[in-house]
């Protein structure tokens, strides 16, 4: 592990102080494994106990065939991609898709922020309502009254928000918003987390800012470098208030125990404890796994007309272990779901699972990063985005088998179209 640790430090520091690629995909998806694997190297509470070592394996194995798929893909295909596809060609916004999304976030989460004002004003600690927005509650309560309003979250406004922050980032570096849905944005997104308590989308578009920076370069004023930086400030901030105030009530003996490192720190004990269960259980997804945010909406449609997809639900109570089940991992310290994406790729194939998910992950992030780079115009850029939320998640889960980030990718890709050139005939008017 310590050897894994120094080589994606060597690598970081290439691509940070060397290459100066502010864009590459080893940033996103590596330095959070930097986190995980140097808190578990120092080991500050004593947790090397329950780090087995087939998740030392797991992770080891992962990282590097994640680092291969990148590796392997030569720039020369983006260079090719952008001629052959004229990724040089002028771009617009889809205004009418655009709109749905906003409007359609910023009045649903705007409608969550008020109930759970009336949760907390009916006396509920803002830490309880998270937990019953994410269906941690043993008590039976639910945080939506109806199942009506509970798929409109799952199905629409969850994927609209993760595609609105990055909306906003990008307008902040190049106006592309008018004025009032950049206002409707910007509202949307400070409902849903003051609504949720959610600081996994501040954390995602601090990288995200790391990102813009890295795209626009040095057409960026330095206003707006100092501009970056403001926010991502002020987003830490955001992240380090919403902490304090989801936290739970310690109970006697609990261990005082930094939630930053914790947040790194849980990965490698929670997969271990249920990579073993998967191990002895003998299930294997063969692919589910690594599909499960199309699995999820095709169980869920077939679940309304009456069918079940029964070995694909066994496979899901296994890929939901870790989210519904807490483990003590310090003293009077209760978490759950940071598993990371290998554990997904576990459940598939084992450890060659480990190596094809990885493999073809990186393959992926690789050949998307080299369209963004080698095209003139935004239109993969908001797709690469929500793939820096899903590398940057990599060390909680496996982020594209949920539908919501899923779908948020593949809208994306239609947010902003190019405008094919005319002919030589339209243009002067034949």
């Amino acid at each position: 592990m310590a050897f894994m640790l120094v080589l994606l430090l060597i690598i970081v520091f290439y691509k940070l102080f060397i290459s100066r690629d502010l864009l590459h995909p080893f940033l996103y998806f590596l330095i959070p494994w930097v986190l995980v694997l140097g808190t578990s190297v120092l080991d500050l509470y004593a947790i090397s106990g329950q780090i087995s070592s087939l998740a030392v394996e797991i992770v080891c194995v992962g990282l590097f065939a994640f680092i291969i798929g990148v590796s392997i893909l030569p720039k020369t295909i983006g260079q090719t991609l952008s001629k052959h596809f004229h990724l040089t060609n002028p771009t617009q916004l889809r205004t009418g898709l655009l709109k749905v999304i906003i409007i359609f976030s910023a009045a649903f989460n705007l409608y969550m922020a008020f109930l759970t004002m009336q949760y907390i004003g009916s006396g509920i600690s803002y830490a309880f309502v998270r937990d019953l927005i994410y269906s941690y509650s043993d008590s039976g309560a639910t945080y939506f009254q109806s199942t009506f309003a509970l798929n409109l979250y799952n199905l629409f406004d969850v994927p609209f928000t993760y595609i609105v922050m990055p909306l906003i980032i990008i307008n902040l570096f190049k106006p592309i918003l008018p004025r009032y849905l950049k206002y409707l944005a910007i509202l949307s997104v400070a409902a849903y987390v003051f609504a949720s308590g959610g600081r996994l989308i501040i954390l995602f578009a601090a990288f995200q800012v790391v990102a813009i920076l890295g795209y626009y370069k040095q057409s960026i004023p330095w206003r707006k470098y100092i501009l970056a930086f403001v926010v991502g400030g002020v987003l830490l901030i955001l992240v380090g208030v919403t902490t304090l105030y989801r936290a739970k009530q310690e109970t006697i003996g609990s261990a005082a125990v930094n939630p930053a490192y914790a947040y790194f720190n849980i990965v490698m004990p929670i997969l271990s404890r249920w990579t073993q269960d998967v191990s002895v259980s003998g299930v294997q997804g063969h692919g589910l796994a690594f599909f499960n945010g199309f699995m999820q909406l095709l169980d869920l449609v077939l679940n309304k007309i009456g069918y079940a997809l029964t070995h694909y639900e066994s496979i899901a109570t296994m890929l939901t272990m870790p989210q519904n089940n807490w483990l003590q991992i310090y003293p009077g310290k209760w978490y759950n779901a940071f598993s990371s994406l290998f554990y997904d790729f576990y459940v598939d194939f084992r450890i060659p699972g480990v190596v094809m998910g990885s493999f073809i992950f990186g393959l992926l992030s690789k050949f998307l990063y080299l369209l963004v780079k080698f095209s003139a115009h935004e239109r993969f850029l908001l797709p690469y985005l929500i793939l820096v939320e899903v590398m940057a998640g990599s060390f909680m889960r496996w982020q594209l088998g949920t539908y919501t980030f899923l779908s948020a990718f593949l809208v994306a890709f239609f947010v902003i179209k190019g405008i094919k050139k005319q002919s030589f005939g339209e243009e002067i008017g034949q």
